[in-house]
């Protein structure tokens, strides 16, 4: 265990999160680290302790200047206020700094002023909730009550409720905000997709293993059966598991590559990792990124391979539908597509690309006309059963 005691200067080795490093690094005020002795960038304990207790202020605060009930008759302090959790600063840096030395927590801690913590939002739902339970609202309705007339009636009657917010514009924004959307330019957008036949099918051209014709689209997570859209995966593996029915090891699997031969917008789930609240961002940015994973982990439910029609599908095939149209014309952008994470696998990224079968090809001078190229020298079809060894399913 080191020893803290006296230390003026601190480097970025002693803290173990990301952001405070980053923080470190960029507003260092001395050239030597009284902690490990080295020549580093190094910024001082009093510095360090004024900006973390900075970053909590910007969602939480001292519960009885933020006009929480208090009930005087409670011997500890942070029992009283009724129903509320209050945190003292010494668990709040255990929490938010878990893995950084308990030492240093001690010096810090005595650094803070604020001795007592409670969310801002005191008694109302922080937003991811609300955010959850408006979605769950919102699955409902479209579910089971007001699917194609939606816009023009279910936003005017979740207005009513108190905790009411419009989620599909949440979604929008809380993409812009987080800066989601990503673009690539002719050429450099490649994706592999996988089809599952008989052993007797050819399936080697773009008609055959790209998107689906209308009268072959069945309903999927994104899109409803009628509807033909382009599934795909970063990768071949992924490509495969995506597809894969270890049931019948008979039959074959042929997967290739496809290539953009247009400038593609595509809104990327895949980049939200963790996000610090060391972060230096304005108050409230965590929330869009609770929320947004709030929304990705419906898009990251399984698939249900068969026939039957899936009503479960109708809010993701809902939201898909508006990043297609309704989103790109409020923010002046064309969305072509999603990027998110496989359920399959835990590595792999998905994509689901607006291509309908018309949009496929694998003639290069027809290409122009065209938005997926497949390049035929990537196409390799085996046995279900040789993947079945291979991933070990």
């Amino acid at each position: 265990m080191k020893n803290y005691e006296g230390i003026q200067f601190i480097c970025s080795e002693e803290i173990d999160e990301y952001a405070l490093v980053q923080y470190i690094n960029n507003h260092s005020e001395a050239n030597f680290c009284d902690c490990c002795g080295k020549n580093v960038p190094s910024i001082s304990i009093d510095k360090l302790s004024e900006y973390i207790e900075e970053c909590f202020q910007k969602e939480y605060g001292e519960p009885y200047e933020l006009g929480a009930g208090y009930d005087k008759e409670e011997v500890d302090y942070e029992n009283r206020f009724p129903l509320l959790t209050v945190f003292t600063t010494m668990e709040m840096l255990q929490d938010f700094l878990f893995e950084t030395e308990y030492e240093l927590l001690l010096l810090i801690n005595e650094k803070i002023s604020n001795s007592y913590w409670t969310d801002k939002d005191l008694y109302n739902p922080k937003f991811e909730d609300l955010f959850r339970f408006n979605w769950d609202k919102f699955a409902n309705k479209v579910k089971h009550a007001l699917r194609y007339t939606y816009f023009l009636f279910g936003q005017e009657e979740d207005e009513e409720y108190e905790y009411s917010i419009d989620v599909l514009t949440e979604i929008g924004e809380a993409i812009v905000d987080l800066k989601l959307i990503r673009e690539f330019d002719k050429d450099t957008f490649k994706t592999y997709r996988a089809r599952q036949h008989d052993l007797m099918d050819i399936v080697e051209s773009a008609e055959k293993l790209g998107s689906p014709p209308v009268k072959l689209a069945k309903a999927n997570r994104m899109s409803p059966a009628g509807i033909s859209m382009f599934y795909s995966s970063y990768d071949s593996k992924t490509a495969i598991l995506e597809v894969i029915n270890s049931k019948k090891p008979k039959e074959m699997i042929t997967f290739g590559k496809f290539v953009n031969l247009k400038n593609l917008n595509l809104i990327d789930f895949t980049m939200l990792g963790y996000f610090s609240i060391f972060e230096n961002k304005k108050p409230g940015y965590r929330s869009k990124y609770g929320f947004i994973n709030s929304f990705i982990s419906e898009l990251n439910k399984p698939i249900i391979r068969d026939d039957y029609v899936h009503v479960e599908y109708v809010p993701t095939q809902f939201v898909t539908e508006f990043f297609r149209y309704y989103f790109g014309s409020k923010h002046n952008i064309k969305v072509d597509g999603m990027i998110y994470h496989s359920s399959l696998n835990e590595k792999g990224k998905c994509v689901v690309l607006f291509v309908d079968s018309t949009l496929n090809t694998d003639d290069s001078i027809l290409a122009p006309d065209k938005t997926l190229l497949l390049h035929k020298t990537s196409i390799i079809k085996e046995e279900v059963e040789y993947y079945i060894k291979k991933f070990k399913l």
